[in-house]
């Protein structure tokens, strides 16, 4: 599921130029969607045809009905994989952020112009308990392909050239005329004879011997190297509150404070363009401060550090934007304003 069709359209163009076909992909929207072809409206029967259980389609239909979009893709055994790659990379909304969303939702709606913070009233003296929910970062690990190496042999024929001396023999038949008298030797050759000499060359001989002239190894370097992660969490933050009767000591209820808040906001930041909504975090971190017993007794410079580390863990915006209102906030708790 995605935050919008925009997003949506991205994902079904990387999964097209990956191979997948377009129609096995699914689009559903409450939309028509603008380009993408086909668009259809969420369904139970639908969504557990493609193998979703009965709640998780209800979420997607939920989501669809806030304006997400569902894509599906119809798959074999090893294509999953690599359409799971494609679809994680952009955006998506995964099923246990839908639901915890869902609650967080459902919780906003308690009230009538405040978000109740999960507390429980009764009018009747019993104990209640409230559960503080804080999430812990985990960190797994999936090894991915980032590149590699092809090895490929093959054999070709080079011309070469080597001098060899060869050697040839030649008969020469020389006559030369003699006048001299026949001695006793002459007359003993005086008798049929023949002599048989024979020419020879040399030719070359060519034999091929095979060598092993080189060695290519092809190994692997393994590295570690060490990744900060960089994430939020959520966590259960508890503002308590004295409702009715005289309060002593520093704590009141923030209500009682509210108007004064508001008067600091428009004296300070209402020509800034941001409203009050945005600065009210801020006057209501000061207020919880004051209230902490952690900082009783304390001045604003002692616990100036230790707030902001808070206040940033909680991501509710740059601490330079809002310090002055929690300080101002901090003060007329403290009286010291």
């Amino acid at each position: 599921m995605y935050e919008d069709m925009q997003l949506a359209g991205a994902v079904v163009n990387d999964l097209v130029n990956a191979g997948f076909a377009r129609t096995d992909i699914t689009v559903m929207a409450s939309n028509s969607g603008g380009g993408l072809g086909a668009v259809v409206g969420a369904s139970d029967r639908a969504l557990i045809e493609m193998g979703a259980s009965k709640e998780q389609a209800r979420i997607y239909i939920e989501g669809v009905s806030q304006g997400h979009v569902v894509v599906a893709v119809k798959v074999s055994d090893k294509q999953a994989a690599l359409a799971q790659r494609i679809m994680e990379r952009t955006g998506i909304i995964g099923i246990e952020q839908r639901s915890q969303e869902g609650m967080t939702q459902n919780n906003s709606r308690r009230g009538t112009g405040q978000v109740d913070r999960g507390s429980k009233r009764t009018d009747n003296g019993d104990d209640e308990t409230i559960e503080v929910i804080e999430e812990e970062l985990q960190i797994g690990k999936r090894s991915v392909e980032t590149g590699g190496v092809r090895v490929n042999t093959y054999m070709r024929e080079v011309p070469v050239e080597k001098e060899v001396r060869l050697r040839e023999e030649h008969v020469q038949v020389e006559r030369r005329p003699v006048d001299r008298p026949a001695t006793a030797a002459d007359l003993d050759n005086l008798r049929q004879d023949s002599i048989e000499i024979r020419e020879t060359q040399e030719k070359p001989v060519v034999s091929k011997e095979a060598r092993v002239v080189e060695e290519v190894r092809v190994s692997k370097d393994v590295q570690e190297r060490t990744e900060t992660v960089h994430d939020t969490v959520r966590k259960t933050e508890v503002d308590v509150e004295q409702l009715g009767g005289q309060r002593t000591g520093t704590a009141s209820n923030y209500d009682t404070y509210d108007a004064g808040f508001r008067s600091h906001w428009q004296s300070n930041y209402a020509k800034s363009g941001m409203s009050y909504e945005k600065y009210q975090p801020a006057y209501r971190y000061g207020y919880t401060l004051a209230n902490d017993e952690r900082y009783r007794g304390r001045n604003w410079n002692e616990v100036e550090s230790s707030a902001r580390r808070d206040w940033e863990s909680q991501n509710q915006g740059p601490w330079e934007n809002f310090k002055d209102s929690i300080r101002y906030s901090w003060e007329q708790l403290r009286g010291k304003a």
